[in-house]
């Protein structure tokens, strides 16, 4: 309960011995409600208690006391933000790290009712592990299979780029190359981390991914504005974006995307906890909806928000007045937007409807 007390506060809605006090709110159980994700960090989405335990198991005794001692919060930048990304990810040394780690992923998926997940990983946070990435990737996919297995949840991969590390993002396409992507589950190349930094610097890399049958979803409209948005539709042709809510500040953004049928991947509390609104009901989310822009909701790095797909859902859901209609035809429009094959969206999109 403690973890959702700081998503509550930024729904904006009252809350007395962790029980929802607004009798205007729609009854639904939300939990019931078949859910597609799009925007997930792995290594936002694995326990912080885990992770201190596994640094500590791996005599990393400074990252174990950071990470035992964290507790959810309003970043005051970026940077500190990722930081603390850094540090989850360097908590992690071993296949059996890497294997548990994504087990409790897969159980936050199934605790969410999500059937079909693409869930981002950054290899180049991983490229001094003396394990090598094709370990991790082992590892990672033979933890996919158990959840698929025990949960019947279907997880793939998007592998990302961090801006302004142009140099280990060659290595990373270096080592994409040497493996084939699609058969070990890995779908598409993503671009995060500090949208200060020059797309052009990465353009090249992100392109010839595409060489590999792989898409291209990369971050934009969370730092920047909806200048980023245009940046990499421009550049990159996506046909999802991951974020994007400030699109909202400019009409012709709006127009863009809707005219390109681009799909939007937003995260309200990341938006809040990173200083981009107070609440999530200041989040443009009805200027989405009136300019006719397809968009799902997401949680993007639920463990270091201290949020769940289902409490995201019910904020958004009061401070929106968005119907439970709305959310299911939301995650049903999803499924047309994963990197999946025409064939294994058809199978998605009967699971939806049973």
């Amino acid at each position: 309960m403690k973890l959702l007390r700081f998503a509550r506060t930024l729904g904006g809605y009252s809350h007395k011995n962790g029980t929802i006090q607004d009798k205007a709110f729609e009854t639904v159980q939300i939990g019931s409600i078949k859910k597609i994700v799009g925007h997930l960090h792995f290594e936002g989405s694995v326990p912080t208690s885990y992770l201190a335990r596994t640094a500590a198991k791996n005599e990393l005794a400074a990252h174990s006391r950071l990470l035992k001692a964290y507790r959810p919060m309003r970043f005051r930048s970026f940077l500190e933000f990722a930081r603390l990304i850094v540090i989850s990810a360097h908590a992690l040394r071993t296949e059996e790290d890497f294997f548990f780690a994504c087990q409790y992923v897969g159980q936050r998926l199934q605790r969410e009712n999500v059937l079909y997940a693409e869930v981002i990983w950054v290899p180049q946070l991983y490229l001094r592990h003396t394990i090598g990435l094709n370990a991790i990737l082992r590892a990672l996919n033979a933890s996919r299979d158990r959840i698929l297995d025990t949960h019947g949840i279907e997880i793939r991969w998007i592998v990302d780029f961090v801006r302004g590390y142009p140099n280990q993002g060659a290595h990373v396409l270096e080592w994409l190359t040497s493996i084939d992507p699609r058969s070990c589950n890995i779908v598409a190349v993503g671009l995060g981390g500090d949208e200060s930094h020059s797309l052009k610097e990465m353009r090249d890399l992100l392109r010839a991914t595409r060489k590999l049958g792989l898409a291209v979803y990369p971050h934009a409209g969370e730092q920047k504005g909806p200048a980023s948005v245009v940046e990499v539709i421009e550049e990159l042709e996506p046909q999802r974006i991951a974020h994007g809510i400030r699109a909202a500040e400019s009409d012709e953004v709006l127009r863009l995307i809707r005219s390109q049928n681009i799909h939007l991947d937003i995260c309200p509390t990341s938006n809040c906890a990173l200083g981009l609104y107070e609440k999530i009901k200041y989040l443009p989310i009805n200027t989405l909806i009136e300019a006719k822009c397809a968009f799902s909701i997401n949680t993007d790095d639920p463990a270091l928000f201290g949020v769940n797909m289902n409490v995201e859902l019910e904020a958004c859901m009061q401070a929106h007045d968005l119907t439970s209609d709305f959310v299911q035809a939301m995650y049903r429009q999803a499924v047309d937007v994963t990197f999946l094959s025409n064939e294994e969206k058809e199978h998605l999109r009967r699971r939806m409807s049973r």
